[in-house]
């Protein structure tokens, strides 16, 4: 509801109030605006400047046409709707034009701007894009400027809007604020002294954004950290902003970036003294050619993150530096066009396509970060060092024939592996490092002596040996003495029929796989806090024949007595053993120990030398089974051992709780 004015008792003004909205508003809704116009230069909140209005000055509601010959002061901070200012009266040039002068006051603008030419009187006119410099004006050094705010929705409309020939020093900032998820859409081109965004998305299609204060090197670019600006400039003659398309009137002021830039054109040029890229750009074209500087403007080369979407090839057209985040998405490429590419100290390099991707020329030979957030996976085509963090987000990396060495204290997240050798060359007693994935560990303990390095490779898809989990790890720590801690990880759908809860650490000694008693069960991963050795490393619940803790089992005949000797290779995961005779290979069982035989060396990775006499065993012949109790409780079986003088090297046969 408008202020109205009335000397009127107040029941016979209200009633003379409502008839006259009647008159001006039929049939509107009650939400429905005015179209007010003004009746003669004045104030913009006096009721006797404006006709059409319903005795009021226009509010957020309303939209107000601004004839030619007028000019209307703010002495408030106002609101418009849609905001239509004449440029003349017979054509777009000639009979006076209309101004704003909004002083030290916020006009804000709910809808959109238009220009148009009209006798005064008749409105709406006929539209024009002849857009007069002074047609918005404000106090310089004064907190003046028009406010667009709102939803979404175009900010001027073709042919209705345009880009003045001239700027006087006191031409109006435009400020940007709209709704968070706004986007605010140009359809001509427009200038302003200053640009400011604030909140939402400005997006200026192909045309200019034009900062100027009547002199070069004035009139700046500033986009907040919650704001968005989207071009789709695409040449030298249409930049995404500079002062005017002359060139040798020379570039605008500064271009500060702390939110995002969109960029679609296949060549956006930018003219602009000074450029600051704190925040995003992205190249979401098919293929581009990075931003490049025209009017004596300068040439972006230095970027906060980069990121490079859609497809095609992004080509650099100068030396750049990135100083927080390079991103690949989508399905692009990068081409250094015969540049160099630096990264900042604490830089990180992402891919992010929706396919599988290879490293091209935008990997260095170290970086801070290196972040994988490709379901699909990443390979690298070269050695790579990560200094600080590798994210594994979401899919893996391949490393292949190449080696990925992490710093010292580089750390690890995500959900991803990396497949391939990750290497540690510093290594100090008593720190556990990460190898690709956050449960991959390693590290020597205290007192011990650590490695020249110490290495993970991690090979997946194919079983070790029978039976086990669909992973292998590869160990290497030349120079390491003493004792050690490794952590390993599974994935479920790599258990091979393996249940989880019965998995133990085996470890490969150059000639047999050995069970190794893990020291703590987590979830998807195994830890062995005593390890003394290091090779190739494996999961499993079973193992084939080769993939046993003991190395011989004879029984040898002497008399009525027989002579059982075995010997094991390691006892990690052995808490003992029974002794089992059978009349026939295929016979009943009968145990011939009362009390379980305790290995000597339990738990460690170490090994013994075992006999036993049966001295009932008679001169029958007889078959023999030695039974392995392991630590976890269940037992596995190796046997038959016949009576004769020869040693035999027999097979695991079953394995039970």
């Amino acid at each position: 509801m408008h202020p109205r004015i009335c000397s009127i008792p107040v029941v016979v003004c209200c009633l003379l109030l409502s008839v006259g909205l009647m008159t001006q508003r039929v049939a509107a809704s009650p939400q429905a605006g005015l179209d007010c116009r003004t009746l003669l230069s004045g104030n913009w909140n006096a009721p006797a400047t404006w006709e059409n209005c319903g005795g009021g000055a226009p509010g957020a509601d309303d939209n107000a046409y601004i004839q030619a010959g007028h000019t209307v002061t703010l002495t408030q901070d106002e609101a418009v709707n849609d905001l239509h200012i004449s440029t003349g009266t017979t054509n777009a040039s000639t009979g006076g034009e209309g101004i704003v002068a909004l002083g030290d006051y916020t006009l804000s603008l709910h809808g959109a701007l238009s220009c148009y030419f009209a006798p005064v009187g008749t409105t709406p006119g006929s539209s024009t894009t002849t857009v007069h410099a002074t047609a918005l004006t404000i106090n310089i050094g004064g907190p003046g400027r028009l406010r667009v705010v709102g939803a979404s929705r175009n900010l001027t409309n073709a042919g209705e809007w345009g880009i003045p020939g001239t700027s006087p020093t006191n031409i109006a900032t435009f400020e940007i604020a709209a709704d968070v998820d706004a986007t605010i859409v140009m359809s001509t081109g427009m200038k302003a002294g200053v640009w400011s965004l604030v909140s939402g998305t400005l997006d200026t299609n192909g045309f200019r954004l034009a900062a100027d204060l009547g002199a070069a090197g004035t009139g700046d670019v500033t986009v907040g950290a919650d704001a968005t600006l989207v071009s789709s400039s695409s040449a030298s003659s249409a930049p995404i902003m500079s002062r005017t398309t002359t060139l040798s009137n020379g570039a605008a002021g500064a271009f500060t970036l702390n939110g995002r830039l969109i960029l679609k054109g296949a060549t956006p040029h930018i003219g602009m003294t000074t450029i600051t890229l704190n925040g995003v750009v992205e190249y979401a074209g098919a293929s581009q050619t990075l931003l490049q500087g025209m009017g004596g403007g300068a040439a972006p080369t230095v970027y906060g993150t980069l990121v490079l979407t859609n497809t095609g090839t992004k080509t650099l057209p100068a030396n750049t530096t990135v100083n927080t985040r390079l991103v690949r998405g989508g399905a692009s490429s990068l081409n250094l066009g015969g540049n160099t590419l630096t990264y900042g100290a604490a830089a990180t390099l992402e891919y992010a396509g929706t396919a599988a991707q290879t490293a091209g020329p935008e990997l260095p030979a170290a970086i801070a970060g290196l972040a994988i957030n490709n379901a699909a996976g990443v390979t690298l085509n070269a050695d790579l060092a990560v200094n600080t963090l590798l994210d594994l987000a979401a899919g893996d990396l391949t490393i292949g024939a190449f080696t990925l060495d992490l710093g010292a204290a580089a750390t690890c997240s995500g959900i991803g592996d990396a497949l391939g050798a990750v290497r540690r060359t510093t290594v100090v007693a008593g720190s556990v490092y990460c190898f690709g994935h956050p449960l991959v560990n390693a590290g020597v303990n205290t007192g011990s002596t650590p490695p020249s390095a110490l290495t993970v490779t991690l090979a997946r898809g194919s079983a070790p040996f029978t039976g086990a989990v669909l992973r292998q790890y590869s160990v290497a720590a030349p120079g390491f003495a003493g004792v050690a801690t490794l952590r390993l990880r599974y994935r479920s759908d790599e258990l091979n029929g393996n249940d989880a809860n019965d998995l133990v650490l085996w470890r490969y000694d150059g000639v047999r796989w050995l069970a190794q008693a893990p020291s703590s069960w987590d979830v998807d991963s195994l830890t062995k806090n005593d390890v003394t050795a290091f090779s190739d490393w494996a999961l499993a619940a079973n193992g084939d024949s080769t993939a046993v803790d003991v190395s011989a089992f004879t029984a040898q005949r002497n008399g009525s007595e027989t002579l059982l000797t075995w010997s094991t290779a390691s006892e990690a995961a052995l808490m003992g053993f029974h002794l089992h005779r059978s009349d026939s290979r295929d016979g009943p069982r009968a145990r011939l120990t009362d009390q379980m035989i305790p290995a000597q060396h339990a738990g460690q990775v170490a090994g013994g030398a075992y006999t036993w006499v049966d001295r009932a065993a008679g001169a029958a012949p007889g078959f023999y089974w030695l039974e392995l109790v392991h630590l976890q409780g269940e037992s596995t079986w190796l046997g038959p051992a016949p009576t004769q003088s020869a040693p035999v090297y027999l097979p695991v046969i079953t394995l039970t709780r």
